[in-house]
């Protein structure tokens, strides 16, 4: 992800292209990009999930902020990987929230 981008504040557009410039330059590279990082930013938002989907990105690893601005999510989701559906249902992306925030753990 590009920047770590806060996905709170952007427009499905800005996702779309955000998650484009990536796996474009993984195809001018021969890669396939189907998975996404993001690090020391508080979360995501559900709009992330069908963009995601769109550009054929399968999988989330998290490494949100240690302690600041986080909520409960290291308690509930680190270490405890899961599917994320979209809000429609339709798409879907395997998270992992890293152990220790940063993605300090394994």
């Amino acid at each position: 992800m590009y920047g770590n981008l806060l996905t709170g504040l952007s427009r499905s557009e800005e996702m779309m292209r955000q998650i484009s410039l990536a796996t474009g330059l993984g195809r001018r590279c021969g890669v396939n990009v189907d998975s996404m990082m993001i690090s020391d930013v508080p979360g995501l938002t559900w709009g992330i999930v069908p963009a995601l989907a769109e550009h054929g990105v399968k999988y989330i690893s998290d490494g949100p902020n240690a302690s600041d601005r986080i909520g409960y999510v290291r308690v509930k989701y680190e270490n405890h990987p899961f599917y994320w559906e979209s809000p429609s249902g339709k798409e879907r992306a395997l998270y992992w929230g890293a152990q220790g925030g940063y993605s300090i753990g394994p």
